[in-house]
């Protein structure tokens, strides 16, 4: 915007409402613009920060979502609400997600027992595990390894 004009047509005797019109919405446009960036770089500190937390602790069974957001120094609701808005899922799905990566990791690359696997990814209950493995790939832990092991045999 050029300041000069704005104020020309803004302080001037009787300025036309097709000349202060289009220049009030492009500062409009502008100051939502910035809001929004704001915004975004506002939370992206604490998005970050329980991100760092949850790779740390997704191990920890009893991890949750207060625990997190006492971490971010952050009400539940609130930080609920920014973390679904910024993240995309809810924290509840993300933290599952991040113990199934993991859990298909192990899978490729380890022997370990699903029960084990389950314990190492913070889910003590095997058959909890194994449902929200499923639920989460489509397929149960075992068929996953499986197939996995299946696909890296050359024919």
């Amino acid at each position: 915007i050029d300041a000069k004009l704005w104020e020309d047509n803004l302080f001037s005797a009787s300025p036309a409402p097709e000349e202060v019109i289009p220049l009030a919405r492009e500062v409009l446009e502008k100051a939502i613009a910035f809001r929004e960036e704001q915004s975004a770089t506002r939370y992206n500190a604490v998005i970050n920060k329980a991100r760092a937390y949850l790779a740390r602790e997704y191990q920890n069974s009893g991890v949750t979502l207060n625990d997190v957001s006492s971490h971010v120094c952050m009400s539940n609701s609130h930080f609920c609400t920014i973390f679904s808005q910024e993240m995309g899922v809810t924290f509840t799905e993300y933290l599952t997600q991040l113990r199934m990566d993991k859990a298909k990791e192990l899978l490729r690359t380890s022997s370990s027992s699903i029960s084990q696997i389950a314990a190492i990814v913070g889910v003590y209950n095997t058959s909890h595990f194994i449902n929200l493995f499923r639920k989460s790939e489509g397929d149960t832990p075992s068929a996953y390894r499986r197939n996995w092991y299946n696909s890296q045999q050359p024919y």
